[in-house]
């Protein structure tokens, strides 16, 4: 890749998993980014819950939080939430009822989504507590809320095949304004001082039996490639470094950006040894 586009020997924001020893046990160097993940996408937590945490988390010593406040359900609306697809634009009002009507159909065993002043207010906190907030915006696929408030504006064919959370990633309209809705959200986390955004790209069509295997087949799968790229470049141009979901990475070939590779704490013991000098070669800045 291009040298440009790569961690230099002084940037501390790619971090290696050399700390995984042969028997699996973790050990953190001073400085390590000790991350903690809060799935509040597919359940609501409330400021009040959330500060709670972070409380948590600042007496033993962590030092972020990964907070998904789009993971299946969406539970995080900005004061605008007017998307523009070609000469369309969809109304504030339009698209945040259609993502509170998909986060209902989602699940109703949680209902709720924070407004743009109570985020403020849990940046806030999280940083006089020192802890920095890692945004997660799940996509392309575990976008079940947003695809139902796409459907809810008429534009057709925006699942992939029988999914319900994953988009098209080869229909233009439906990559636009995910791109597009996603780009709001960026700008917001990166004008709070927000360092690092978690774009998800974890699974394609998990709740099918085809995903990624039918992208390949049908030579689809340059569509998903150009979709991560163009996301992380939307990261990047903010100022952000793009972060993505480990265990896509072991299939997918990063053209264009170097993307810190998080590993989900669950899915260390079963970390093959490709996926470990993956990780050290990322975080030395060479882009594959």
């Amino acid at each position: 890749g291009d040298t440009e586009d790569t961690f230099s020997d002084d940037e501390t924001d790619a971090q290696a998993f050399d700390y995984v020893t042969s028997n699996n046990t973790v050990a953190l160097p001073d400085g390590y980014m000790k991350i903690f993940h809060l799935d509040a996408g597919r359940k609501y937590f409330t400021v009040s819950e959330i500060e709670d945490i972070i409380d948590t988390l600042s007496a033993n010593g962590y030092n972020y939080m990964e907070l998904a406040i789009g993971n299946d359900g969406l539970r995080f609306l900005l004061n605008d939430m007017s998307v523009t697809v070609g000469e369309e634009t969809y109304s504030s009002d339009k698209v945040t009822k259609g993502i509170k009507d998909g986060n209902r159909a989602y699940t109703k065993a949680s209902t709720g989504e924070l407004s743009e002043a109570e985020m403020d207010s849990i940046i806030s906190y999280a940083t006089s507590k020192g802890v920095s907030i890692i945004p997660l915006l799940n996509s392309p696929g575990h976008m079940d809320a947003i695809i139902d408030c796409m459907e809810s504006l008429k534009m057709k064919e925006v699942a992939y095949e029988s999914s319900v959370r994953t988009i098209d990633v080869t229909n233009a309209e439906a990559v636009k304004f995910t791109t597009n809705l996603i780009a709001k959200y960026v700008t917001y986390f990166a004008g709070k001082g927000c360092k690092v955004f978690n774009m998800g790209a974890d699974e394609y069509a998990n709740d099918t039996t085809n995903g990624f295997s039918a992208l390949i087949s049908k030579r689809n799968y340059k569509y998903f490639v150009d979709y991560v790229n163009s996301i992380a470049a939307v990261i990047k141009n903010a100022g952000m470094v793009p972060m993505a979901v480990f265990i896509t990475m072991e299939i997918l070939n990063m053209e264009l950006l170097t993307v810190i590779l998080q590993s989900l704490t669950g899915l260390l013991d079963g970390l093959t040894i490709i996926q470990r000098l993956l990780c050290s070669l990322l975080a030395k800045g060479i882009v594959l």
